[in-house]
């Protein structure tokens, strides 16, 4: 039996009934004391440890409800990340690099984030300048998951090259007819199918570093957003040899846009999620993709974009599709995860959940991400159906990204994006997210926190705000990244909070949040993390 005391401490606890308290106990993982007076409390080991914090800052180590880790850390691992390139020729110049360290006829693996230069990406030109510099390696550029850019290589690997398509996402020359490369949203699995897969031990590596990047964050849990069985292994893997130092809450994929199909996905693996199960991980979710993305013009708007064709975006499913698609996976218990940007697509997701609660009744709370474009009249709609509000904040504030939105949408438009603070006045359970590594950032929640308050990207205030009138407080935006997740995912009973019978997963803090100025949050670094009463991460001193 281990027993650890914290005392002297600045403890903010999550819970409504005991807000803040300096005192801590933990017993074989669990607390079994929080309060104030921790001399009544008696001592059962010689050996137990005491920990004097002298004043430093206690929270619940905090629950990422939206992330690809295994896909970034795989990544990590075992692709070569450039820097976003700004123009088709910048591009080619780092492909240009990363082919001389490749022997010939070894796929390259690039991930890189800039979809903005997709426009420049859609003709014969700029399949030919990456074959130029690319002669004798396939390669397989990633575009944050929305976008996939194969070489000529590649191209005919997956039998792609030199054929007229009218297959969805496949983007071809306007005037030769000839696939470009770009392949957008679905259409990149044509691509994954001809890629040589990981091995088994670089998934398990990928899962084991996932854990370590999230654990360097103060993060001891996350929902993993679109999932494949490979992937349950090896999380499974770790977790049966007692090495997994995170809570997984893993959503299945149900389509090919991240992971291939032949890794395992849909409801052949749905069937066998009980398998999967513990106190550390689970697979009771399932993902949706309904639209797209502003900046390719594939997230579904009601009114149509500012360009010549006055398109409005498609969505993946009618409602009707979706609702005879969500009913089994609710009628087993499943919590559904649906990706919807655009209003029209978040509407439809709403609408569709509604029939399936009046057809199967009440169930467990669905969710929607990234909500980015809701309309007011449907935010009410949020709570009454058990909707929780899956808020991915880094992706909205000022950058280049929010500059393309403005063009294409008008800018009155493209700045009414993730209104948080009427999502909260309205009570739907919301929670906030890293979706690591669309974005090249690293997964620091309090990254996220300080643009939720200040509605400004951190990393340059300068550009302004973004609908200021959203901006929430600092206790409004914890409990976002603690316990509303931990409600959300099943585990309000065993994590999210610090509570006595709870799991000791806390964070110790080199500042008091409640006490540095708020364009100071992004700062707070996280000096070790304690998962299940074990210390799973500790800053360099």
């Amino acid at each position: 039996m281990t027993e650890i005391i914290i005392k002297n401490a600045t403890i903010y606890t999550m819970n409504p009934k005991m807000p803040k308290v300096s005192a801590l106990a933990i017993v074989d993982g669990k607390f079994i004391y929080v309060g104030d007076d921790i001399n009544t409390l008696k001592l059962t080991k010689k050996d137990s440890q005491i920990i004097d914090l002298n004043g430093r800052t206690i929270t619940p180590s905090f629950i990422d409800y939206h992330v690809h880790a295994h896909d970034g850390a795989r990544s990590k691992l075992y692709e070569i990340k450039i820097t976003a390139p700004n123009s088709l020729s910048d591009l080619v110049n780092k492909v240009e690099t990363v082919c001389k360290n490749f022997k010939s006829g070894k796929w390259v693996r690039i991930f890189t984030t800039n979809l903005l230069i997709a426009e420049e990406l859609k003709t014969d030109k700029a399949r030919k300048a990456i074959a130029e510099v690319s002669p004798k390696n396939p390669i397989l550029i990633n575009f944050m998951y929305h976008s996939i850019f194969a070489n000529e290589l590649a191209l005919k690997a997956a039998n792609l090259y030199h054929k007229k398509h009218n297959e969805k996402g496949i983007v071809c020359d306007p005037i030769s007819g000839n696939p470009t490369g770009l392949l957008l949203e679905h259409a990149g699995s044509l691509i994954f199918k001809a890629c040589p897969p990981f091995s088994n031990e670089q998934q398990i590596n990928a899962a084991r570093e996932s854990a370590k990047i999230f654990n360097s964050q103060g993060v001891t849990g996350f929902q993993h957003a679109v999932t494949s069985e490979t992937q349950l292994n090896a999380y499974q893997t770790l977790d049966k040899a007692d090495e997994l130092s995170v809570r997984v809450s893993a959503c299945i994929a149900r389509d090919t846009l991240i992971v291939p199909k032949e890794e395992g996905i849909g409801m052949k693996v749905a069937k066998r999620h009980d398998e999967y199960r513990s106190n550390r991980l689970r697979a009771d979710g399932v993902k949706f993709f309904m639209d797209g993305i502003v900046p390719l013009q594939t997230a579904a708007m009601i009114d149509p974009y500012l360009v010549e064709s006055k398109h409005c975006g498609d969505q993946a499913f009618t409602k009707a599709e979706l609702i005879e698609n969500i009913i089994p996976y609710d009628k087993m218990g499943f919590s559904v995860k649906i990706h919807a940007v655009g209003d029209r697509a978040i509407r439809s997701c709403i609408d569709a959940i509604e029939e399936v609660r009046r057809i199967n009744g009440p169930g467990r709370p669905h969710s929607i991400a990234h909500l980015t474009y809701i309309s007011q009249q449907d935010i009410a709609r949020l709570k009454p159906l058990n909707i929780v509000a899956d808020l991915c904040p880094p992706i909205w504030f000022f950058s280049g990204m929010i500059k393309k939105n403005e063009k294409l949408l008008g800018k009155e438009r493209a700045h009414r994006v993730f209104p948080i603070s009427d999502i909260l006045n309205s009570k739907a359970l919301a929670c906030a997210a890293t979706d690591w590594p669309v974005l090249d950032i690293i997964p620091n929640p309090w990254f996220t926190i300080q643009t939720m308050i200040t509605r400004e990207n951190p990393s340059d205030p300068s550009l302004g705000k973004l609908g200021a009138d959203q901006a929430i407080t600092l206790e409004q935006a914890l409990p976002l990244y603690t316990i509303n997740p931990a409600k959300a995912m099943g585990w309000g009973d065993l994590t999210g909070s610090i509570e006595v019978g709870k799991s000791a997963d806390f964070i110790i803090l080199n500042q008091d949040p409640f006490k540095v100025p708020v364009n100071d949050l992004s700062e707070t670094k996280t000096i070790s993390t304690w998962f299940e009463g074990r210390k799973v991460f500790e800053i360099e001193k």
